[in-house]
């Protein structure tokens, strides 16, 4: 894939979230969980990259399938590994073409673009603020191994929803960096 075309699947990802916040803001109550606002984040971008990029990677994992099949672009909550060991199901990921190489290997596939959405709600919702730091830490672990052999992401994004019972606050929207290292 090339760099423009990269600029563009994320610049439009990144639109349909700043859509969805405007639309949330106004109605806050048209989605009740985080795995409501995971689904509609994912269906958007998928909808939205279709113009863009028609091609299905086509391919196999030799380990697992028999037959050679096309796999999609945008995955909601796929099995993701960030270096040190962990396991880790990102919300929305966007990954570049596909290496179909990790048939016994504990890496992931190389990665465009990484979303991680928290919502917190007067009545639930993941309110420990630990959690948001911990997942903003993923993120930059799986920007930080992006060179790595087991592949990290190009760019990362965090969007935390806040809902109480007198307004709709999108406390964090914003894409995650890491600071360059000085030699």
């Amino acid at each position: 894939m090339n760099k423009e075309k990269e600029k563009k699947i994320v610049k439009i990802a990144e639109m349909e979230i700043k859509k969805f916040v405007k639309e949330w803001k106004k109605n806050p109550y048209l989605w009740d969980t985080e795995a409501d606002i995971h689904g509609e984040l994912y269906m958007r971008i998928k909808k939205s990259l279709k113009g863009i990029d028609k091609k299905k990677i086509k391919g196999m994992y030799g380990k697992y399938m028999c037959n050679e099949a096309r796999f999609d672009r945008v995955y909601c909550k796929p099995l993701t590994y960030v270096k040190g060991g962990w396991n880790y199901y990102p919300d929305i990921v966007i990954y570049e073409d596909y290496t179909l190489d990790n048939d016994d290997k504990r890496i992931n596939e190389p990665m465009l673009w990484v979303c991680e959405i928290k919502y917190k709600t007067q009545w639930g919702g993941d309110q420990n603020e630990g959690d948001s730091k911990y997942d903003k830490e993923k993120l930059k672990r799986l920007l930080q191994q992006r060179t790595n052999p087991i592949h990290g992401t190009k760019y990362a994004y965090f969007l935390e929803l806040k809902r109480t019972n007198k307004k709709a606050i999108p406390n964090c929207n914003r894409r995650i960096t890491i600071k360059k290292r000085r030699k």
